[in-house]
């Protein structure tokens, strides 16, 4: 089974900024559900069991976390919605943290090809937009994982 713990999004202006313009968290709203292979619900972060280098119970930087346990190869749902409206330019830079769990009894990482899409209010989706993460890895499930731009078991700043 693949899980994730989530951060909660940031939105923050690309540097170098405009004096005055700071980094600002957008406050989300979760829609908790589950269906055949998932669920989503709002947890104390990873387990004892499940991390490595942070600590357990918590978030890497909020005391909350949306957690999504899935054993879907192919799971696209939405997760959560913003509670204000906000804008995004061409140069934003949307941050959040992620921990993929591995799976103990699998020798692939699947929680590693996971991605948080961006769905705009236009239709446009994030990854069809060419988005990538700070390492330069495509902003897709199958980018993260062949960009080996997340880690097992540890918070990673995508």
């Amino acid at each position: 089974m693949a899980m994730i713990a989530m951060g909660v999004p940031r939105a923050f202006p690309a540097p170098p900024a405009p004096s005055g313009r700071t980094e600002a968290p957008v406050p989300f709203t979760l829609q908790p559900g589950s269906g055949p292979d998932w669920s989503l619900t709002s947890a104390d972060g990873p387990t004892k069991d499940e991390v490595l280098t942070a600590r357990a119970g918590s978030g890497l930087t909020n005391l909350r976390t949306l957690r999504l346990d899935t054993t879907a190869t192919d799971l696209r749902t939405v997760i959560a919605k913003p509670g204000s409206a906000f804008r995004v330019a061409r140069h934003s830079h949307l941050t959040y943290t992620i921990f993929p769990v591995a799976d103990p009894l699998s020798l692939t990482d699947d929680a590693t090809y996971t991605s948080l899409d961006i769905l705009f209010t236009d239709g446009t989706r994030a990854s069809t937009l060419g988005a990538h993460d700070l390492s330069g890895a495509d902003l897709t499930a199958q980018g993260q994982g062949a960009g080996r731009a997340l880690y097992p078991n540890q918070w990673t700043l995508v």
